[in-house]
């Protein structure tokens, strides 16, 4: 079985052919081959049992299973990128080549807001366009980023004390609501006792 740095790539074979899976699907156990490699097992005559745990195979028509099989055809494609290579690069360092010419992108576009390598730059599709340093176009956008963070949270404080306002003025008329109506039953009281006594006298 080819080796591989991630850790992740690892779940990526088939433990029957211990290849990269082709067509892989799940069984009910939640264990993965290559479609192929079940039915071949199927065909020899043993009995429909998970080659791993040994759980049976309830399941006749396999469905296969995408998210694995997009992985699986990934990491062939970064495999054999590595073997056209030589495996003279990491896989983090190929992720900063240009796709086209396999070159390292080292400017940034500012026409049309993406990076490129040097051949790029003289190609036609970038003719009359302004370029910038990598690095330069990655600070300035990390300041842009600062500055538009600050100003999120100078808006996000103001939403906050707008909040707490409306929550003091919303607690200032519940009280008021509660407190109204004995006000006002007091203020019936002092007045008809101040009546009451004008009518006295």
């Amino acid at each position: 079985m080819a080796t591989s740095s991630s850790a992740l790539s690892d779940h990526l074979y088939c433990a029957i052919c211990t290849e990269i899976f082709t067509d892989p699907v799940s069984l009910s156990c939640q264990h993965t081959f290559c479609k192929r490699c079940l039915e071949q097992s199927r065909e020899a005559g043993l009995r429909p049992r998970c080659p791993e745990c040994r759980a049976l195979i309830m399941q006749r028509n396999f469905q296969i299973n995408r998210l694995v099989r997009n992985m699986a055809d990934q990491l062939r494609l970064e495999q054999s990128r590595q073997e056209n290579t030589g495996g003279q690069r990491s896989t983090a360092e190929k992720g900063d080549e240009c796709p086209e010419h396999g070159e390292a992108m080292k400017l940034f576009c500012v026409t049309d807001s993406k990076l490129i390598c040097l051949v790029c730059k003289e190609g036609r599709d970038h003719r009359e366009h302004t370029f910038r340093p990598m690095r330069e176009a990655q600070e300035d956008l990390m300041t842009e980023v600062v500055s538009a963070l600050a100003i999120l949270k100078e808006d996000l404080n103001k939403v906050q004390h707008k909040r707490e306002s409306q929550q003091r003025n919303k607690d200032n008329l519940r009280a008021m609501k509660i407190l109204t109506p004995s006000w006002v039953l007091l203020t019936g009281r002092a007045l008809r006792k101040a009546l009451n006594g004008n009518d006295i006298n």
